[in-house]
């Protein structure tokens, strides 16, 4: 796929949070000075199976100004549904992102729900706790 880990690094590592009353959740402290937020400011969006993802800017701006040589039908599938669930998302004072109703309804996610974040080198996954403990297991992997 076109999301590039070695334009874009982000440092690994796998972090728990809770999503509050506010649909809110702090973002580990290691990734908010990273090209992932510039000025406070990512994007969220939709990814098969059951989980959001943290685009960087530079990613988003690439996939915008169509620079996409090389991208097979499956990764222009996968930029489509990218684009069509993107939404813009500030970070507070305390770095914390809203995630928007409509990605948390589509995730089936809440308050008070676990969610797992995982950085892949180049963007952050965010999983629901159950789906990600689900997806590990099936895959015979160790979850943190």
């Amino acid at each position: 796929m076109i999301l590039d880990g070695n334009t874009y690094p982000i440092p690994l590592g796998t972090y728990r949070r809770t999503i509050d009353a506010e649909f809110r959740m702090t973002v580990p402290g290691i990734w908010r000075d990273e090209p992932l937020f510039e000025s406070d400011l990512g994007y969220l969006s939709f990814r098969r199976p059951f989980r959001l993802v943290l685009l960087p800017h530079g990613f988003v701006n690439k996939i915008l100004r169509g620079k996409r040589k090389g991208v097979g039908e499956r990764e222009k599938e996968d930029i489509r549904m990218l684009l069509a669930a993107l939404h813009t998302i500030t970070l507070d004072r305390r770095g914390r992102m809203t995630i928007p109703e409509v990605l948390a309804t589509i995730l089936g996610i809440g308050p008070g729900d676990i969610m797992v974040l995982t950085a892949t080198g180049g963007w952050v996954e965010v999983w629901p706790g159950e789906e990600w403990e689900r997806s590990r297991g099936e895959k015979g992997l160790f979850t943190p």
